[in-house]
């Protein structure tokens, strides 16, 4: 069997199969399943495959440990190509794949002491986030990236557009805002208003207009 032209999430598994009479170590590998029942292996290395999100022709995932710390993969089913696409040398987490194979995800930069976003754009990866007070929950859409990250002991909420690799501020007040989305026209986001209690907010990229969206009557101009 030839894997397909696109992966169906159900059918790409991670499993442990243990080898009689063995006693090495098992991993966490990952499998495509076809209808037929009939399977390929895509990993084999000696660490664990993790955070398996399978777009198009194209899987993403995690392996870890790979000399103390984990690294995201890309395994194209088009070229049967594998590799690893994370470029730091320390812990990365969380990878988005889209459907034409771009990859976000955040990993610890070493340098500065805390986690950065960083992205895939098909040929390589770059950071687009530069903090020393961390960045994480990236999200990907269309030519946007947006992501939270913090500033003077606040999350605030940052945008990256691809085409020009121009990031930008999108939120800038005292209250930390968290765990933005795109869909690549809009951001939506949650925004601490007081204790326990959070309003969700959406921000327009192209009329540059904010709405609290737990409020009827609101669209201030950012």
């Amino acid at each position: 069997n030839s894997l397909p032209g696109y992966f169906d999430l159900r059918q790409v598994k991670i499993e442990k199969k243990e080898e009689a009479g063995k006693s090495t170590p098992v991993f966490w590998q990952i499998f495509y399943y076809f209808p037929s029942g009939s399977e390929i292996q895509i990993t084999d290395g000696e660490y664990d495959n993790l955070q398996i999100q399978p777009r198009g022709t194209k899987v993403v995932w995690k392996a870890y440990p790979i000399q103390g710390h984990a690294e995201i993969f890309l395994y194209d089913a088009g070229n049967k190509e594998k590799k690893q696409i994370s470029i730091n040398n320390s812990s990365n987490d969380d990878p988005i794949l889209t459907d034409d194979g771009r990859v976000v995800w955040r990993g610890w930069d070493a340098q500065l002491g805390t986690w950065n976003i960083y992205f895939y754009n098909g040929s390589e990866t770059v950071r687009i986030s530069n903090t020393a007070e961390g960045a994480l929950w990236p999200s990907i859409a269309g030519d946007v990236i947006t992501w939270q990250e913090r500033s003077s002991g606040v999350w605030q909420i940052m945008a990256y557009n691809i085409s020009t690799h121009r990031p930008w501020l999108i939120t800038g007040d005292s209250n930390n805002n968290e765990h933005p989305q795109t869909d690549g026209r809009n951001i939506v986001w949650q925004k601490e208003t007081s204790e326990n209690f959070h309003d969700i907010f959406i921000y327009d990229l192209k009329t540059e207009r904010l709405w609290n969206l737990s409020k009827k009557d609101s669209g201030d101009k950012v």
